[in-house]
């Protein structure tokens, strides 16, 4: 920046973007452009190039008056964020480049790669397990210290010695003695921190475990709460819920305790629901209309519900009810006639089919196995008998079906709120008619129909759907297949429906149906009913977001909120902002540092201070950084093309002088060249008028001599 010429136009921009940040930042003088400098912040965030270029390009682009421009890049050129790959569309309008390298000549790094609670809740019935991967790359350490802290308490620690290029595993178990309801979870704030090495900032990685005291799930079968385990009867649902209330198969396993709720499909109610976290449902013949809207109002507030065949289900019948053409709770509709057969005792040849391994896909299927050992899960299951779901059929159904019903509640709604403002309008003026009031009134029910919200907890989910548009909302209720079977026909098929989730599985619970149950392939079903109670819980803990969204009730929208992030010595003001017609929220958006931030409701303007005491609440969010950009590796010149497109690129070690001066770069060292040519015309303009005034006082002195006559004589008097 010193050596710029005067007069530059200086843009500083940081490649790990800012919400703090102006856009252009063009600096006229080099002390505002080294003050910009020294206001940039170390950031736990990832550096692609291809961001930086872009951000370049429009630099230039703005500053289009000025006639020649330099890019200069200045950072580690980190192998995984810095390959030219695909930079050629970000490079028109840009002629030159630097790529100024100051990685620095040590590359040793041990960092915290990953760190989770395993099955992502807890309770106070069982021991927690915390799973952190250790990675380290250069010289071998040993001693390495290991702490694990809950809350303000370190609750562990170890010693472990690593090796370049390896990764470790570590497990530390905890038992928890304080936990939420499921109406309001406790949150608890976790730390893994490893002792200091040169790069500090990626020692660590946080989380915020959920503790609730037993989830309620409802079970529902074909005998509810009336099995017969002395008579070996025995409902669809019930290795399920042993599998949920008791030892887990998977390494490091741990009890996880529900609050059980068995149910037939004619028993269920609201009262049921009203809690629940997760709806199991499998081995029922056929629901009930009743049953099917029930269910359909807890999945639409953000209920989730998994369904499997099994024992009298009946394709035919489910279809019938519980499709609806989208508006019921199948994810799709299903074909009439199922693929297979219940084996009989009698039987030696039973036919049957596995899974396609390579279709198991979505958060709900992923297992946290070694992939030896998820091979293995995958193989292990035998399938004897099936539904199919016509996941086509469904697709198009909600295509057109749902669009319009979207369309029709869109515009009723539009119509409501008009008539509501001209009501409350009316009544102020005291002209609102009996009739009006009538209709005021069954307008309302209708409304509150339409949203129901009867769910004892909120859903975490928390934009508001009415900013999506028709087609937004009708791509996201499409069903999708997160897995099939070797014959090809669907496994699982998972739907949205409002702000909740189902999934369905095409077979049974129980061995009749399928061997799920009695291999390691039980973790299949482990995996998805976990994934439906996490799914229930809002989000905590975050990985590099651009922003964060928690949701805020409609009576806060007044309230005075404060964040305080790491590092920070004060909390900071954080406004509410309109999500969507009736839904408010908090807005992230300066969350690039690591650690713990803390929200705080401070209370409603012209609360008393004990009433806002009374209303205050806090909340705890872990972010954490990419753990790619701990791993130091980078870019050599040799692995940079000279040239990507029409732009050339230049290498400049930390060492080297950075120019501004080259074929492109013309302006710098042109006004030499300028002052020389203007030397030299002053020079030959001198010369010039010199040999022209010279030839005039040769001409002028000339007229006062002698001119010889015709003869060439000289007259005789002028000798």
């Amino acid at each position: 920046i010193d050596a710029l010429p005067a007069g530059s136009d200086i843009s500083v921009i940081p490649l790990c973007s800012d919400s703090r940040w102006h856009a252009r930042n063009v600096y006229a003088t080099k002390e505002d452009a080294l003050e910009a400098v020294n206001r940039i912040e170390i950031v736990d965030r990832a550096a692609p190039v291809t961001v930086g270029l872009a951000q370049a390009q429009r630099a230039c682009r703005l500053a289009s008056e000025i006639p020649t421009k330099r890019v200069v890049f200045i950072g580690d050129a980190q192998r995984r964020t810095w390959s030219p790959d695909g930079a050629e569309a970000y490079l028109q309008g840009i002629s030159d480049i630097q790529i100024v390298q100051v990685a620095p000549a040590e590359r040793t790094n041990t960092w915290v790669a990953d760190f989770k609670l395993l099955h992502g809740i807890a309770d106070t019935d069982s021991t927690a397990v915390f799973r952190a991967t250790i990675r380290h790359e250069g010289k071998p350490r040993s001693g390495v210290k290991v702490t694990l802290t809950i809350g303000n308490a370190v609750v562990a620690e170890r010693a472990v010695d690593l090796v370049g290029g390896h990764e470790m595993r570590l497990d530390f178990n905890h038992k928890f003695d304080v936990a939420g309801t499921s109406a309001e979870p406790l949150f608890v704030p976790a730390k893994l921190e490893l002792s200091t090495d040169r790069l500090a900032m990626d020692n660590y990685r946080t989380l915020i475990a959920p503790v609730v005291a037993r989830t309620p799930v409802v079970f529902i079968d074909q005998h509810g709460s009336n099995e017969r385990p002395d008579e070996n009867v025995f409902g669809e649902t019930s290795r399920v819920r042993r599998l949920l209330s008791s030892q887990s198969h998977g390494p490091g396993g741990q009890k996880q305790l529900v609050r059980q709720v068995l149910r037939t499909i004619d028993q269920v109610t609201r009262d049921d629901l009203k809690e629940a976290r997760l709806v199991v449902i499998a081995g029922v013949k056929s629901p009930s209309p009743e049953a099917v809207a029930l269910l359909r109002e807890y999945v639409e507030q953000g209920g989730n519900i998994f369904i499997a065949a099994g024992g009298a289900f009946d394709p035919v019948q489910w279809t019938a009810a519980a499709w609806r053409d989208g508006a019921g709770i199948l994810p799709a509709p299903l074909k009439d006639t199922p693929v297979g057969r219940v084996p009989e005792s009698s039987r030696t040849n039973v036919v049957s089919f596995g899974l396609d391994e390579p279709s198991i896909m979505g958060q709900a299927l992923y297992l946290d196995t070694t992939p030896e050992e998820t091979e293995k899960i995958l193989a292990s299951p035998r399938f004897f008998k099936i539904v199919v779901t016509d996941v086509a059929a469904g697709r198009n159904a909600i295509s057109q079906v749902e669009r319009k019903q979207i369309q029709r509640q869109r515009k009723w709604l539009t119509e409501y709120e008009a008539n509501e403002k001209r009501w409350a309008q009316l009544e102020r003026t005291g002209k609102l008619s009996a009739e009006e009031a009538k209709r005021r009134e069954r307008d309302r029910l209708a409304a509150a129909a339409m949203g129901p919200n009867w769910l004892a907890w909120r859903n975490p989910l928390a934009r508001d759907t009415a900013g999506l548009s028709v087609e937004d909302l009708v791509k996201a209720t499409q069903p999708r297949v997160l897995g099939r079977y070797d014959n090809g026909h669907p496994f699982v098929v998972q739907r949205e429906i409002g702000k909740g989730r189902v999934i369905m599985l095409t077979s049974g619970l129980w061995p009749s149906w399928n061997t799920l149950a009695l291999e390691n392939s039980v973790l299949l079903l482990d995996r998805i009913m976990r994934s439906l109670l996490i799914r229930s819980l809002p989000d905590r803990t975050f990985g590099p977001e651009q922003e964060i969204l928690i949701p805020v009730a409609a009576v806060d929208q007044a309230a005075d909120f404060a964040l305080q992030g790491p590092g920070d010595d004060e909390p900071r003001l954080q406004s509410v902002e309109a999500l969507g017609p009736r839904s408010y929220g908090l807005l992230l958006r300066s969350v690039q540092r690591r650690g713990l931030y803390r929200i705080q409701r401070k209370g409603l303007a012209g609360e008393s201070a004990d009433e806002g005491k009374k209303d205050a609440w806090t909340i705890m969010l872990a972010v954490n950084g990419p753990a790619e950009e701990s791993e130091l590796a980078s870019l050599t010149e040799a692995d940079v093309p000279a040239q990507i497109g029409q732009a050339s690129i230049s290498w400049v070690e930390a060492d080297e002088k950075i120019s501004l001066a080259g074929k492109t770069y013309i302006g710098h060292d042109f006004w030499k060249v300028l002052m020389l040519l203007t030397l030299a015309c002053v020079l030959l303009e001198m010369v010039l008028l010199t040999s022209w005034r010279l030839a005039g006082l040769a001409k002028a002195s000339g007229s006062d001599q002698a001119v010889p006559d015709q003869t060439g004589e000289v007259p005789e008097a002028t000798r």
